[in-house]
């Protein structure tokens, strides 16, 4: 009995010193861990690796292979490599570490718990939403199960999920996510917390997604100011709270805002954080995309350069974020034509891309295509065509032939085939490339429209001349009504953008301008219902739109939720078709607003209506003539820095518009810009008839006369009554005041009507009559051709809270 009585006692002893030795190796493993966290929050990375290597060794040594504390070893070893990027070795880790935890803690533990959470995470950064919601409602519910309804965790738990199901378009199961969230944090944590703060923000993204950008500002603005109060105006989460608002104006063009936001986010960062910290960087890079949308590339490359300084030093040169400044930069400098700068920065992205990523990668398949375009530029045609042919090459391995990122790389070979003359190759490119966008986008969205327009500029090109009309004729239809669905939400300076670069008719009217009037086809016909959409509709009935739904607080509330419809709708058709969701439920939504309006604002039916040329014509009696003055750059069959004038007149008796070419603008510009001391003898410079008695060997010089009216008056015999809408710089003249005789003037042959466009005699508009007056206007430019190349696909957003 004494000896068992002993050797009892030795074990309880033994028992003693080995939980005493356990519990010192599990306080030195948690240390370790901890050191690590601090590391990989500083993107330590492969010192907060080795930490945790020094707690693995001592909990395999002195604890176990499958004890608790070699779980967390494991938990966090995956953590790292998550911050790191290395999904995959993340996920091998995580894996490692739900099997130990369940087995030493159970599938009801908290600990527990973080471990699917954490899996969900990666499978959904990795697409794959199936697995990531699984893991996700496990973590839930056993957090529920453990913690209760009104934890943190399980307040944690639901905005993930809401976070999932915002991804996958899933608006109303993530906002009854996010809300449900939110309450439990107001509950437990109260309207100060920075938790509480956090949920604002989040419903803040959702409805800005949604497209309700007024509710968005609201939560972000609550958001920003619970920080304010709780952090103060230093905190980097204060400044983050900037930085989204900044995001939100930019998106709404309102760009005041917007760099206002940026600057203030971008000063605390540095102060707080420092000007080598990775979102220091990354404030001077939304700046830099912000000046960029305002067309100030000087402080954008300033921006731009210091981003790519900060971060060369912080995370070195072998880096996939050093790597997309380089990226932009070299982008920037394209735009620029500065084309040094630009091989020299693409060619350095693309070895990163390559070292890092491999030649088998998307991203080093964009950094190809990136410098084929820049060679194709400097008319390097060998080297262009190499990249081109080696990027297209890589898509269609690893992405597939039905990709778009593949149609790109057709689209642009095409693009530099037909530069090459080797019209056979172009065209089959071009018809394959809009196959793939028709079948993966739909005819709804700009890639279809684009492959339409490339295809016309071939046909001209080839003198096809019956086969590119109809092709350029549904291109315009197809961005006429995606842009009229868009102009309740776009800002004045957007819808002015969008007029400038995107919708304009340049290559219409250079077609006409090189074809044979016989052989004009409905190109006429085109260009001026497109002059009457950007000159008429896009500007002129945007502002009328904007004061009609402000006229009372019904009418502005459902005017609201139309903006947000037609967003959603917007981003939608942004999107693949296998990637859309409810998109005729909101267009049917849409619908019912758009009826509620016109049934309850007086107007607002006539502001949206779209005006072809026929209804203008129906207008007109058998004395007058309509004239689109249209002013666009020259640049079919080659690219040249030459603007040309022309006018489409309309007549009562007309089977369609007449286009009648006048003059190349400087020849006007030179006239307007003839010096004279005195005022009088400008205008009497100006408005006189050209000097006959020039010396023979000398040019004549041409007067307003011969330039805009001479030409015109073929087709206005029997005319009284003229409506002219003017262009660029024809804004600037009287056309009254021209001289046609010695003794007459315009206005004694005809009642000239200035109109801003002439869709005001369809929508009238403050139609008046100008006699003996001169009216000045800016010199827009409405017409610019469109871009026939796309460049820039798979390029990484750059901006947004990190």
């Amino acid at each position: 009995m004494r000896y068992l009585i002993l050797f009892t006692l030795i074990v309880i002893i033994s028992s003693l010193n080995a939980q005493t030795i356990d519990s010192v190796a599990i306080k030195q493993v948690d240390s370790l861990i901890l050191v690590s966290r601090d590391l990989t929050a500083k993107k330590d990375f492969d010192q907060a690796l080795a930490v945790n290597a020094a707690a693995e060794k001592i909990a395999l040594e002195k604890i176990g292979p499958e004890s608790a504390a070699y779980g967390s070893c494991s938990f966090n070893r995956g953590r790292v490599n998550y911050f790191k990027g290395d999904k995959p070795e993340a996920e091998k880790w995580y894996l490692k570490a739900k099997v130990i935890r369940e087995k030493t803690l159970g599938r009801e533990h908290p600990d527990y718990a973080n471990t699917p959470n954490n899996l969900a995470i990666i499978y959904k950064d990795m697409g794959n939403y199936e697995q990531a919601e699984t893991y996700y409602l496990q973590s839930k519910e056993i957090r529920e199960k453990t913690l209760g309804r009104e934890h943190p965790d399980y307040a944690g738990s639901l905005c993930n999920l809401a976070n999932l199901y915002l991804d996958l378009g899933n608006y109303e199961k993530a906002e009854a996510y996010y809300l449900q969230s939110k309450e439990i944090r107001e509950k437990t944590l109260g309207r100060e917390h920075p938790d509480y703060a956090s949920s604002l923000n989040n419903l803040a993204n959702l409805y800005l997604d949604l497209g309700k950008s007024e509710k968005a500002e609201a939560y972000f603005l609550e958001s920003k100011e619970i920080l304010e109060k709780a952090q103060g105006r230093e905190h980097p989460d204060y400044a983050r709270s900037l930085n989204n608002l900044a995001n939100l104006y930019l998106d709404l063009g309102n760009y005041e805002k917007a760099e206002a936001y940026y600057l203030e986010s971008k000063e605390i960062r540095e102060k707080t954080l420092g000007r080598e910290h990775p979102d220091y960087a990354h404030s001077l890079n939304n700046l830099a995309i912000l000046y960029v949308d305002l067309g100030n590339y000087e402080k954008a490359e300033a921006y731009y350069l210091e981003s790519k300084e900060i971060r060369e030093k912080t995370i070195g040169r072998e880096h996939l974020d050093y790597a997309n400044s380089l990226n932009n930069l070299a982008n920037l400098y394209l735009d620029l034509g500065n084309y040094e700068k630009a091989e020299a920065f693409n060619l350095e992205s693309k070895e990163i891309r390559e070292k890092i990523l491999g030649r088998e990668h998307p991203e080093y398949a964009q950094s190809l295509n990136n410098l084929a375009s820049l060679y194709k530029n400097l008319g390097n045609y060998e080297k262009a065509e190499a990249y081109y042919l080696e990027s297209k090459e890589i898509r269609e391995k690893i992405l597939g032939r039905e990709h778009l990122g593949y149609a790109q790389s057709l689209n642009n070979l095409a693009s530099l085939y037909k530069n090459l003359g080797n019209y056979e190759k172009a065209e089959a490119y071009y018809l394959e490339s809009k196959e793939i966008w028709e079948k993966t986008l739909g005819r709804e969205h700009p890639y279809y429209a684009l492959s339409l327009n490339n295809l016309s500029s071939l046909y001209e090109t080839q003198s096809r001349c019956t086969e590119s009309p109809p092709l350029l004729a549904e291109a315009l239809t197809l961005s006429r009504t995606r842009i009229a669905g868009s102009i309740s939400f776009l800002s004045e300076r957007e819808l002015a953008k969008y007029a400038a670069t995107k919708q304009g008719s340049s290559k219409i009217n250079a077609y006409l301008l090189n074809r044979p009037v016989e052989q004009a086809d409905m190109l006429p016909e085109l260009s001026y219902d497109q002059s009457l959409f950007t000159k008429g509709f896009l500007m002129q009935a945007a502002a009328r739109l904007q004061q009609l739904t402000s006229s009372s607080p019904q009418a502005t509330a459902i005017n609201n939720d139309l903006k947000g419809y037609h967003r959603r709708i917007a981003q939608q058709l942004s999107l693949p078709i296998a990637q859309r969701k409810g998109v005729e439920e909101l267009k049917e939504k849409a619908n019912v607003l758009e009826k509620e309006l016109s049934r309850t604002v007086a107007g607002y039916s006539e502001a949206m209506k779209q005006v072809k040329w026929q209804d203008v014509q129906l207008h007109l009696k058998q004395t007058d003539a309509a004239i689109e003055f249209i002013s666009f750059k020259n640049d079919f069959p080659k690219t040249t820095d030459s603007f040309m004038y022309a006018a489409l007149i309309l007549k009562s008796g007309d089977k369609q518009p007449q286009f009648i070419p006048l003059f190349e603008e400087k020849s006007l510009d030179s006239l307007l810009n003839t010096k004279s001391d005195r005022k009088s003898d400008y205008a009497n410079s100006l408005y006189t008839l050209a000097d006959r008695g020039a010396i023979a060997i000398e040019a004549p010089k041409k007067s307003l006369y011969d330039l805009i009216w001479k030409p015109l008056e073929k087709e206005l015999t029997g005319i009284k009554t003229v409506y002219y809408a003017p262009s660029g710089l024809l804004h600037r003249i009287n056309l009254d005041a021209i001289p046609i005789s010695d003794t007459e003037t315009l206005a004694d042959m005809y009642q000239l009507v200035a109109v801003n466009s002439t869709r005001q005699l369809v929508i009238p508009d403050q139609v008046k009559v100008v006699n003996n007056e001169a009216v000045l206007y800016g010199g827009i430019l409405y017409e610019q051709d469109s871009i026939l190349e796309v460049k820039k696909l798979y390029l990484p957003l750059v901006h947004g809270a990190p």
